[in-house]
């Protein structure tokens, strides 16, 4: 038996009392329980109290804020719980039926109506048709019941609502209540109940933390919803918050109004991020259309669906041909006719109204058919679809100027619906939901299908002059807002797939004709419905950042999706943007009555639409760069694993809408007189002194920002519908900033540019442009800041040998470089820069020397690409790197280079801040010629006194000359590795001591089980480790242990660590290969301050050797490996490839994820295995020199969206001249 609540929750304290007081004006209360569950049945309630020692330990605070009480209820478990969730309830005892219920975008009016079928788009019965006194008829979705006498319960999560609330309007007590709670706790996803008794004299408002419910709502259907109660360990808390708010409302109205101005006040204001410009998507857009259009048997026309078949209005048809006819292109112009004659010869009935599709061989489609009634229906929201668009075609062709390309036969067509319309509201007194072509009779009645009909009606007006229009649109409008919007809090049927169910299309259709109502008559009334109706719509429009399952789709992509509209209370996603609309009806109300609230809703849904726009690095559709669908999943209403994902396909009308939007709302909006501004587009924006404006794009891609500059007398002036023509557009580049002046006429004037952002390799992380230039003259100096001239002095000297000018200590003066260490900016980290460049002095500093260096190496790259290598665009660089460990190793085992040319590739490493040069001294080759090992080749490179016939003959490294080395490449901010190979590839150390090489797997492997091989091994890594000034004088040393014969994995192991520990015993950090997968076993080996470069994951799979410790450098040989004249791995890198798919998280097949602490870093490896075959040093470099720009790229920047490889390629040409002489090695 369950426990039920009966208790009254007792609240102390003065912001307690106001709760109390305010609940008690709607005879509520409020109960805090803990509910047990067995499974999905609850099987226990009861009731928390603040103050009493029980398992689940509540602390309640409650605080008065302006206008509502802020309530947070606290649970902290004092034992281990099993399957128990917190439910915070609402109760009120003095409930009726007659209340409206709305939790948005999932119930309006309680959703208490007749309902149908089981499943998505279901059959109407046959009392639907042609009964004008029809009730509204929903799908099957959660309701209130129906019927006198019933109880009823409504369970969903917070996923299923565009905002976390509860809300009901009482008619009888003339008060609202808005109860708004957050997403979700550490449990999951919030439950929203509301349960109302079978005297449906009292209902519960619950918020639980989990959702539990039995069955999921779906599209149209339930489902088992999956859901759980969490177990409690001891300790385990979460919080519930919610703020309430009680007031007075006349009436439903007040109700709406009232939520939009505080649906947001509880989970804050979102972050819009501002990824993809307005005209981008603008030009993405139009080209899809473009590629849509197709020459069927029907007839010709612009695809609006993923066949071949045309749909009339809705999500597409004569709609995406809007923009197209906005480009004032000659051939669009003519395929737009094209489908104009199309669309009236082959669908518009006899009454005047269009059938609402036809296939592409001829057939018409109809729509919700009964097989009681064969006359073909078509949808009412098609009809004033196609009225809206058709004259809206018309006048935009007026517009641009093409009034003798209009045809009198779309003229006469657009007239015949209009007064289609006009006849059925005379006869009917409304539009209905299906209607018949050929005669005009409503086939079913009821919904506000015909929402945009008014808006049509209106247009023709204003087209044709016929004052019946208007008086009918007006009739119209008066009769759905009263009966829909003020009775019950709705509109619905818009769609072609829902019943009459709520919907959003509807809601914004009826926004557009009040606000076309307003613009044609300037009659206030107008606009304060179309302000409640704004209010309607920010019901469907989601209001937060919804955190989505981190693996999710959307979750991996860091998407923000507030401002994503949901479909229906059936179709329980959201999409990007409205179907189908750019939404300037909203424009058209902020701009007459100043609402922020209203702008913030464009920028909202304007953002959102982006986010779901399918690009490079950004993948969404995984389909045509540009395109979008219509799915964002805010909850598991198609299934548990469907949160947060998207469908890979695409749908026209969400392209569409990413088109109108840009077209139709300008990117900025501005009051010249008031100084208000608005920035809908993706840039910021900023009145200057002077009436300049600054214009500022962070994306990737270059802005074509729409500018709309008026007075504030001007905006009081209803804006037509072709506005957009006349709105200049400023260009701002891509990270670039531009001035404009605006004049008080609103007049754009003397435009600048801001610097865009140089380009460099590896690509600058960020960049702010500013304007103008700095010039290093006759008298610029390198100057360094006092503070730090000791730690500065090698990157001066450095710096002062690239550029050829002196360098002093003190303060900078016009034309000098100054250098400083500055440790403010601690997310710069040890390698990071700041650049400051103005036009009098350029300013490098960092936190530590290497990134000021690194800062040189910029500086150094910009200038030579200046013709006199003299000038730095002026802005701000703040740079540092993806991945601390950015390398590349070289054989010079198999191969010897000399010092010389070692020092160069240390400089042309650092040009392009490659910071970690492993060299690989020694090896041999792999296999005994004709099976001697005598007349194998074998090197080791360093000088040896301990053994010195170990040295090599033919090219071999001095210690002095290896200090020296060591030293200069750590001036150049590279870190020298250095490895000796050992147990296999050894064959140099047994040739010099025989009696150590394995007599069972060949010479080039040590005898493991040889305690001499022990002695012999340690005295050679001490020579080079030992003493105050040792050979290998950098932190990190390799040991090799790679490719030993598996059959002997536990000598393999016992041999990798004790040179590990041996190694580290000298302080050093160690480094090796990856085997420890192919030589798997039990012996252990030690992974704490070990690296392993992982190569091949068959040796060492990655995600094993991470679960083992170890810190990881990607070498995958699929990707990196150079082998010179080889047939095997690459001769030369695929650089294309490594740009376009790979960063060091890739290691052979495995993805890591981003940001995973044990990935240090990439590097590349040139192997010399073909020795003797000819290949010179200079053959070596023209394969290392792309592979080091691109994978410097990759490792430095991560991969960037914002350039392709032919773009990087094209910019690398003009770098690696003037200051890299590595680029032109001679030998």
């Amino acid at each position: 038996m369950v426990k039920r609540w009966i208790t009254i929750l007792m609240l102390t304290g003065t912001a307690s009392a106001q709760l109390n007081q305010r609940l008690g004006l709607l005879r509520g209360n409020l109960v805090v329980t803990a509910r047990r569950y067995e499974g999905a049945d609850m099987v226990r309630e009861d009731t928390l109290y603040p103050s009493r020692n029980q398992a689940l330990q509540l602390t309640l605070h409650v605080r008065d804020v302006p206008g509502a009480i802020d309530i947070t209820a606290s649970c902290k478990a004092r034992t281990a719980i099993p399957a128990t969730a917190v439910a915070v309830s609402f109760n009120f005892a003095g409930w009726d039926r007659s209340n409206y219920v709305l939790v948005p975008a999932s119930v309006y009016n309680g959703n208490r109506y007749r309902a149908i079928g089981n499943g998505y788009n279901p059959q109407y019965p046959r009392d639907m048709y042609y009964n004008p006194h029809v009730q509204l008829t929903i799908s099957n979705n959660p309701r209130l019941a129906l019927d006198n006498g019933q109880s009823s319960c409504i369970e969903l999560q917070t996923g299923n609502a565009a905002t976390p609330a509860l809300c009901f309007f009482s008619p009888r007590l003339k008060k609202g209540c808005i109860i708004l709670t957050t997403q979700g706790t550490r449990v999951g996803y919030n439950g929203l109940t509301v349960a109302e008794n079978a005297r449906q004299d009292s209902c519960s408002f619950q918020v639980s933390a989990p959702a539990l419910r039995k069955l999921a709502a779906g599209f149209g259907d339930f489902h088992p919803s999956g859901d759980k109660a969490p177990d409690w360990a001891e300790g385990d808390s979460l919080t519930l918050r919610f703020r309430v708010f009680v007031f007075d409302a006349r009436d439903i109205p007040a109700l709406l109004r009232k939520f939009l101005q505080v649906r947001k006040s509880l989970t804050g204001p979102n972050q819009p991020r501002n990824l993809l410009p307005k005209s981008q998507q603008f030009a993405w857009g139009t080209d899809i259309s473009r590629g849509l259009w197709s020459e069927n048997p029907a007839g010709n026309y612009y695809l609006p669906e993923n066949n071949r078949d045309f749909q009339l209005g809705w999500v597409g048809g004569l709609m995406n041909t809007y923009p197209l006819l906005a480009l004032d292109s000659p051939l669009e112009r003519e395929r737009v006719g094209q489908e104009m004659d199309f669309v009236v010869n082959k669908l518009q009935g006899r009454s005047g109204f269009f059938y609402g599709g036809i296939t592409a061989d001829g057939q018409i489609i109809p729509e919700k058919m009964s097989p009681d009634y064969p006359a073909i229906q078509a949808m009412v929201r098609k009809n004033g679809d196609a009225l809206f668009w058709m004259i809206k075609h018309l006048a935009l062709l007026r517009a641009q100027g093409h009034g003798p390309f209009i045809k009198k036969e779309w003229e006469a067509s657009a007239r015949k619906l209009a007064q289609a319309f006009v006849r059925t509201w005379k006869r009917y007194g409304q539009f209905g939901q299906y209607i018949v072509p050929d005669n005009g009779d409503i086939a079913v009645f009821n919904s506000a299908a015909g929402a945009i009909a008014p808006a049509g009606l209106v247009l023709a007006y204003d087209y044709f002059k016929d004052p019946e229009f208007l008086a009918v649109a007006k009739a119209a409008a008066a009769y759905y807002y009263e009966r829909d919007v003020v009775k019950q809090g709705l509109t619905g049927g818009n769609c072609g797939d829902i019943s009459q169910d709520a919907d959003s299309e509807s809601a914004f259709g009826f926004l557009e004709s009040l606000m076309a109502l307003y613009h044609a008559t300037g009659d206030p009334l107008w606009l304060k419905r179309a302000e409640t109706e704004a209010a309607l719509c920010s019901t469907w429009t989601l209001s937060y950042d919804e955190q989505f399952p981190p693996r999710s789709d959307i979750g991996r992509l860091g998407a923000h999706m507030a401002g994503a509209v949901f479909a229906s209370i059936q179709n329980k996603h959201a999409a990007p943007g409205t179907c189908t609309s750019s939404d300037d009806e909203l424009f058209k109300l902020y701009r007459a009555t100043g609402n922020q609230l209203y702008a913030d809703l464009i920028r909202d849904i304007q953002h959102a639409a982006s986010e779901a726009v399918n690009r490079p690095g950004h993948l969404t559709t995984h389909n045509l760069t540009g395109s979008s669908m219509e799915r964002i999943q805010p909850s598991d209403a198609e299934g548990r694993g469907a949160t947060g994902n998207f469908i890979n396909t695409r749908n026209t009308w969400t392209e569409t809408d990413g088109v109108l939007m840009a077209m139709e709302l300008p990117g900025v909006y501005l009051q010249t007189d008031t100084k208000r501004i608005e920035v809908f587009d993706h840039v910021s924006a900023k009145i200057l002194p002077g009436d300049d404006l600054l214009l500022e794009n962070p994306t990737v891609y270059d802005a074509f920002v729409s500018v709309m500059a008026e007075t504030s007398r001007q905006a009081a002036v209803p804006m037509g519908y072709t506005a957009f023509l006349h709105w200049p557009v400023v260009k701002v580049k891509a990270g670039g900033r531009t001035v404009v002046h605006v004049s008080t006429d609103g007049r754009l004037s003397d435009v600048r540019f801001a610097n865009a952002k140089p380009f460099v390799i590896p690509g600058i992380q960020e960049w702010s442009g500013d304007f103008g230039h700095f010039h290093i003259g006759g008298g610029s100096a390198i100057v360094l800041d006092p503070a730090g001239t000791d730690r500065l002095q090698t990157a001066a000297r450095v710096l002062q040998g690239d550029l050829k000018i002196p360098v002093r200590v003190g303060k900078p003066s016009t034309g000098d470089i100054w250098l400083s260490l500055d440790a403010t900016d601690t997310t710069l980290g040890r390698e990071g820069y700041l650049m400051d460049v103005t036009p009098s002095v350029l300013r490098i500093s960092a936190r530590n020397p290497q990134g000021l260096f690194w800062g040189t190496r910029t500086l150094l790259q910009v200038l030579e690409q200046d013709s006199l290598h003299r000038r730095f665009p002026c802005g701000v660089v703040r740079d540092f790197p993806k991945y601390a460990i950015r390398g590349f190793m070289l054989d010079a085992g198999r191969k010897f280079f000399p010092m010389d040319v070692l020092k160069q590739y240390v400089k042309f490493m650092a040009y392009y801040k490659m910071n970690d040069f492993h060299i690989h001294l020694n090896d041999d080759g792999f296999h005994a010629k004709g099976g001697s090992w005598d007349s194998t080749y074998a090197a080791f490179r360093l000088e040896c006194e301990t053994y010195p016939a170990l040295t090599a003959r033919d090219g071999s490294y001095t210690k002095k000359e290896f200090r020296e080395f060591e030293a200069f490449a750590h001036s150049y901010g590279v870190n020298i590795v250095p490895e000796i190979d050992v147990p296999a590839h050894s064959l140099a150390f047994t040739r010099m001591r025989p009696e150590i090489g394995s007599k069972q797997y060949g010479m080039d492997h040590l005898d493991l089980d040889n305690p001499v091989t022990y002695r012999v091994i340690d005295s050679i890594f001490t020579e080079y480790l030992a003493g105050p000034d040792p050979v290998f004088s950098g932190p990190d040393v390799h040991i090799g242990t790679d490719e030993y014969n598996k059959k002997a994995a536990e000598q393999f192991r016992a041999f990798s660590d004790h040179y590990i520990r041996l190694v580290q015993g000298y302080g050093k950090r160690v480094r090796l290969w990856g085997a420890l997968t192919h030589a798997a076993g039990v012996t252990p080996v030690t992974s704490k301050g070990v690296t392993m470069n992982v190569w091949y994951n068959g040796y060492a799979d990655p995600r094993e050797m991470e679960k083992l410790g170890y810190d990881i450098i990607s070498t995958p040989d699929d990707w990196v490996y150079i082998v010179p004249g080889a047939n095997y791995y690459h001769d030369y890198l695929d650089t294309a490839k490594l740009y376009n798919e790979w960063e060091p998280i890739q290691v052979g097949d495995v993805r890591f994820p981003e940001g995973d602490p044990q990935i240090k870093g990439g590097s590349f490896a040139v192997w010399n295995d073909k020795i003797g075959s000819g290949i010179t040093l200079q053959d070596i470099h023209n394969r290392v020199f792309p592979a080091m720009r691109v994978l410097a790229q990759k490792m430095w920047r991560g991969t960037d969206t914002t350039m392709s490889f032919a773009a990087f390629c094209e910019g690398a040409r003009y770098i690696g001249l003037a200051f890299a002489p590595a680029n032109a090695f001679r030998y």
